[in-house]
């Protein structure tokens, strides 16, 4: 590693699983044949670390996104922000040699919003991903370019993003770690409208991504709004449900977090949906959800 403390080179800093690192390694291999064809007079010369198999260098050079492109001229760094075809790089490297600085910058921003004691209200609605971690945790480091990632990906447009990446520094805003019980970093948390469950699984960004969308498109049983709802609808199934052989209405739900197949076949957005089935021709209610007003609906549509 010792060999890009001198001279000039442009290394990308990527992981295997990464959709973006595969679709730049072509451009990568070129600039490569370009460059370092001569590697004893070449000017600049092109390298890449995997961050899977050697973490600590991409700790040690702070990278937060996969990939990240960084000019090392005799051990100063600057990472790349411009587009990413060839010629693009090749302009950025050959102006960066002449000394000017136009696609390279010492700083790389963030898309991850930070909650604070002062915009913490910000959780009670909407849905978040939130990262609970310490600066000092060697964990948090490891998964913090995969959160950027997914900031890239959820954040891009935060007023429309149907989900929001965010992280709480637990060093400089301890009392919010300790609201919510934090005990262990780096903590991944879903806030749902002010509801919160841990994510357990897997620190992929693959897995996250399947995760999200799996519980903040279809819907999930520890929705506040289906808690709410429950006495109604138990309500309903005493009343109709008496006599399952011989009622002409029956009551039933469906928790979308077990069988997401069954939501996504109805297209369900919004939870709880409830959903009229008549010899199998479906029909949404969308009136009150109070059992006098859904019973007088059920009546009458099932007359």
């Amino acid at each position: 590693m010792n060999l890009i403390l001198n001279g000039n080179w442009l290394v990308k800093f990527g992981a295997g699983w990464s959709g973006h690192c595969k679709k730049l390694q072509p451009v990568l291999e070129n600039l490569a044949q370009h460059y370092n064809s001569d590697n004893e007079n070449s000017k600049v010369k092109v390298a890449q670390v995997h961050c899977e198999e050697y973490e600590s260098i991409c700790i040690k050079y702070n990278i937060i996104g996969y990939p990240s492109l960084v000019f090392f001229d005799e051990g100063e760094i600057k990472h790349y922000r411009g587009p990413r075809l060839f010629e693009n790089f090749k302009e950025a490297i050959d102006k960066h040699l002449n000394k000017e600085f136009v696609a390279f910058s010492q700083n790389q921003p963030s898309k991850i919003i930070v909650i604070t004691n002062e915009n913490l209200d910000l959780l009670l609605t909407g849905n978040w991903l939130v990262k609970f971690g310490a600066a000092w945790s060697l964990h948090c480091k490891k998964l913090q370019p995969v959160l950027e990632n997914l900031a890239q990906h959820y954040n891009s447009d935060n007023e429309n993003s149907k989900v929001k990446v965010a992280q709480v520094h637990c060093e400089e805003d301890n009392s919010i770690c300790k609201k919510y019980n934090i005990t262990g970093y780096p903590s991944l948390v879903f806030f749902n409208e002010g509801q919160i469950k841990h994510y357990t699984g897997p620190r992929q960004f693959e897995n996250f991504k399947e995760a999200i969308d799996k519980h903040f498109k279809y819907g999930v049983k520890w929705s506040g709004h289906c808690k709410k709802f429950q006495p109604v609808l138990e309500n309903l199934a005493q009343h109709y449900n008496s006599d399952i052989e011989n009622s002409k209405i029956k009551v039933a739900q469906v928790h979308c977090e077990g069988d997401d197949s069954i939501c996504k076949k109805y297209n369900i957005t919004g939870y709880p949906s409830l959903v009229f089935f008549d010899e199998g021709e479906t029909k949404p209610y969308r009136g009150l959800r109070e059992f006098d007003k859904i019973k007088e609906a059920t009546d009458k549509h099932f007359k």
